[in-house]
């Protein structure tokens, strides 16, 4: 579902997008995409004590296959709406 993300990560070796999350799932998974290109992701923790935060670096990492300390929190430590930045 991350495909073009993952593509402009290869080509450019960074990216950045925005995600929208919504904590407290059952498991953490992307769910979709919202009409000004965010992508909604569902997490497997509770937004507190920085857990979900934690949740959504942890879930990118492993889906683009990148070092946990390779995923950069922009905006939004303590919203819902976050800006990512991620390198190879």
């Amino acid at each position: 579902m991350l495909q073009i993300f993952h593509q402009q990560l290869k080509d450019n070796g960074v990216v950045t997008f925005t995600v929208r999350v919504r904590p407290h799932a059952s498991e953490s998974r992307v769910t979709g995409f919202l009409d000004d290109g965010s992508v909604k992701i569902q997490l497997a923790a509770a937004a507190e004590g920085g857990k979900a935060n934690r949740e959504v670096t942890r879930f990118l990492a492993k889906e683009f296959d990148v070092p946990f300390g390779n995923i950069e929190m922009l905006s939004g430590k303590t919203n819902r709406v976050k800006v990512v930045r991620i390198r190879m």
